[in-house]
Protein backbone atom coordinates (compact mmCIF):
# COMPACT_ATOMS: atom_id res chain seq x y z
CA UNK A 1 0.00 0.00 0.00
CA UNK A 2 1.05 3.60 -0.37
CA UNK A 3 1.08 4.08 3.41
CA UNK A 4 3.49 1.16 3.79
CA UNK A 5 5.69 2.56 1.01
CA UNK A 6 5.84 5.97 2.70
CA UNK A 7 6.63 4.37 6.06
CA UNK A 8 9.50 2.40 4.56
CA UNK A 9 10.79 5.46 2.69
CA UNK A 10 10.59 7.69 5.76
CA UNK A 11 12.27 5.18 8.07
CA UNK A 12 15.00 4.56 5.49
CA UNK A 13 15.71 8.27 5.19
CA UNK A 14 15.92 8.62 8.96
CA UNK A 15 18.14 5.56 9.18
CA UNK A 16 20.42 7.02 6.52
CA UNK A 17 21.23 9.89 8.85
CA UNK A 18 22.45 7.54 11.61
CA UNK A 19 25.68 6.35 9.95
CA UNK A 20 26.34 9.50 7.89
CA UNK A 21 26.03 12.32 10.45
CA UNK A 22 28.64 10.96 12.92
CA UNK A 23 31.01 10.41 9.99
CA UNK A 24 30.72 14.04 8.88
CA UNK A 25 31.25 15.25 12.45
CA UNK A 26 34.15 12.86 12.96
CA UNK A 27 35.83 13.92 9.72
CA UNK A 28 35.68 17.58 10.71
CA UNK A 29 37.25 16.76 14.09
CA UNK A 30 39.88 14.52 12.49
CA UNK A 31 40.88 17.29 10.10
CA UNK A 32 41.36 19.70 13.01
CA UNK A 33 43.45 17.24 15.05
CA UNK A 34 46.21 15.46 13.24
CA UNK A 35 45.57 11.74 13.55
CA UNK A 36 48.63 9.70 14.54
CA UNK A 37 50.16 7.89 11.56
CA UNK A 38 49.87 4.50 13.26
CA UNK A 39 46.18 5.00 13.89
CA UNK A 40 45.54 6.23 10.36
CA UNK A 41 47.24 3.17 8.86
CA UNK A 42 45.63 0.70 11.29
CA UNK A 43 42.15 2.22 10.92
CA UNK A 44 42.35 2.30 7.14
CA UNK A 45 43.56 -1.31 7.02
CA UNK A 46 40.72 -2.43 9.31
CA UNK A 47 38.14 -0.58 7.20
CA UNK A 48 39.48 -2.19 4.01
CA UNK A 49 39.28 -5.61 5.68
CA UNK A 50 35.71 -4.88 6.83
CA UNK A 51 34.71 -3.93 3.29
CA UNK A 52 36.41 -7.06 1.90
CA UNK A 53 34.63 -9.29 4.42
CA UNK A 54 31.35 -7.63 3.47
CA UNK A 55 31.93 -8.25 -0.22
CA UNK A 56 32.76 -11.89 0.48
CA UNK A 57 29.58 -12.25 2.55
CA UNK A 58 27.46 -10.78 -0.22
CA UNK A 59 28.97 -13.04 -2.87
CA UNK A 60 28.56 -16.31 -0.93
CA UNK A 61 25.58 -18.51 -1.77
CA UNK A 62 22.68 -18.55 0.66
CA UNK A 63 22.71 -21.17 3.39
CA UNK A 64 21.73 -21.70 7.01
CA UNK A 65 25.09 -20.27 8.16
CA UNK A 66 24.58 -17.04 6.17
CA UNK A 67 22.76 -15.29 9.00
CA UNK A 68 25.53 -15.95 11.53
CA UNK A 69 28.43 -15.19 9.19
CA UNK A 70 28.13 -11.38 9.39
CA UNK A 71 28.38 -11.57 13.18
CA UNK A 72 31.25 -14.04 13.16
CA UNK A 73 33.34 -12.13 10.63
CA UNK A 74 32.16 -8.53 10.91
CA UNK A 75 31.79 -8.02 14.65
CA UNK A 76 35.45 -8.63 15.57
CA UNK A 77 36.55 -6.11 12.94
CA UNK A 78 34.02 -3.58 14.19
CA UNK A 79 35.23 -4.09 17.76
CA UNK A 80 38.86 -3.74 16.67
CA UNK A 81 38.10 -0.44 14.96
CA UNK A 82 36.16 0.99 17.90
CA UNK A 83 38.74 -0.05 20.50
CA UNK A 84 41.95 0.88 18.68
CA UNK A 85 40.94 3.92 16.60
CA UNK A 86 39.28 7.30 16.93
CA UNK A 87 35.50 7.62 16.61
CA UNK A 88 35.74 8.75 12.98
CA UNK A 89 36.85 5.23 12.06
CA UNK A 90 33.90 3.71 13.95
CA UNK A 91 31.55 6.04 12.07
CA UNK A 92 33.16 5.02 8.77
CA UNK A 93 32.83 1.35 9.74
CA UNK A 94 29.12 1.87 10.49
CA UNK A 95 28.67 3.44 7.06
CA UNK A 96 30.59 0.60 5.36
CA UNK A 97 28.39 -1.93 7.14
CA UNK A 98 25.25 -0.03 6.12
CA UNK A 99 26.33 0.01 2.48
CA UNK A 100 27.05 -3.72 2.59
CA UNK A 101 23.70 -4.58 4.19
CA UNK A 102 21.67 -2.33 1.91
CA UNK A 103 23.51 -3.62 -1.18
CA UNK A 104 22.74 -7.17 -0.10
CA UNK A 105 19.07 -6.29 0.36
CA UNK A 106 18.73 -4.26 -2.83
CA UNK A 107 20.33 -6.75 -5.19
CA UNK A 108 18.97 -9.93 -3.53
CA UNK A 109 22.44 -11.16 -2.57
CA UNK A 110 23.98 -12.45 0.63
CA UNK A 111 22.29 -12.78 4.01
CA UNK A 112 19.71 -10.03 3.41
CA UNK A 113 18.91 -11.05 -0.15
CA UNK A 114 16.66 -14.05 0.43
CA UNK A 115 14.17 -13.68 -2.41
CA UNK A 116 11.82 -16.10 -0.63
CA UNK A 117 11.09 -13.51 2.09
CA UNK A 118 8.84 -10.51 1.50
CA UNK A 119 10.74 -7.33 0.61
CA UNK A 120 9.27 -5.45 3.58
CA UNK A 121 10.61 -8.11 5.98
CA UNK A 122 14.07 -7.96 4.41
CA UNK A 123 14.08 -4.17 4.57
CA UNK A 124 13.09 -4.24 8.23
CA UNK A 125 15.79 -6.80 9.01
CA UNK A 126 18.39 -4.73 7.14
CA UNK A 127 17.35 -1.53 8.92
CA UNK A 128 17.50 -3.26 12.29
CA UNK A 129 20.93 -4.73 11.59
CA UNK A 130 22.34 -1.38 10.43
CA UNK A 131 20.86 0.52 13.35
CA UNK A 132 22.12 -1.95 15.96
CA UNK A 133 25.60 -2.18 14.41
CA UNK A 134 25.86 1.61 14.20
CA UNK A 135 24.69 2.11 17.78
CA UNK A 136 27.14 -0.53 19.00
CA UNK A 137 29.99 1.14 17.13
CA UNK A 138 29.08 4.63 18.35
CA UNK A 139 28.64 3.67 22.00
CA UNK A 140 31.89 1.72 22.11
CA UNK A 141 33.77 4.45 20.24
CA UNK A 142 32.48 7.07 22.68
CA UNK A 143 33.47 4.98 25.69
CA UNK A 144 36.98 4.30 24.43
CA UNK A 145 37.46 7.91 23.29
CA UNK A 146 36.48 9.10 26.76
CA UNK A 147 38.94 6.61 28.23
CA UNK A 148 41.72 7.92 25.97
CA UNK A 149 40.98 11.51 26.99
CA UNK A 150 40.96 10.59 30.70
CA UNK A 151 44.29 8.77 30.34
CA UNK A 152 45.79 11.84 28.63
CA UNK A 153 44.52 14.11 31.41
CA UNK A 154 45.94 11.79 34.07
CA UNK A 155 49.27 11.71 32.27
CA UNK A 156 49.36 15.52 32.10
CA UNK A 157 48.47 15.76 35.78
CA UNK A 158 51.20 13.31 36.70
CA UNK A 159 53.77 15.26 34.66
CA UNK A 160 52.75 18.56 36.29
CA UNK A 161 52.92 16.98 39.73
CA UNK A 162 56.40 15.62 39.00
CA UNK A 163 57.53 19.07 37.83
CA UNK A 164 56.14 20.67 41.00
CA UNK A 165 57.83 18.08 43.21
CA UNK A 166 61.12 18.53 41.36
CA UNK A 167 60.87 22.33 41.71
CA UNK A 168 60.00 22.07 45.41
CA UNK A 169 62.86 19.66 45.95
CA UNK A 170 65.21 22.03 44.16
CA UNK A 171 64.06 24.97 46.35
CA UNK A 172 64.48 22.95 49.54
CA UNK A 173 68.05 21.98 48.58
CA UNK A 174 69.00 25.61 47.87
Amino acid sequence: SSLETWRLLFSSCLLGIVPVAPLVIGLSLALREQLPRRELIEGTAALVMLAAVGLVQISLPAGPWATALPLILGLPLLLWITVRCRPVFAATAALVMAVIVFTSTTFDMGPFGNAGSPVSDRILAAQTAVLLAALLAFVLAALFDERRRNEAMLKQGKERLQLMVAELDHRVKN
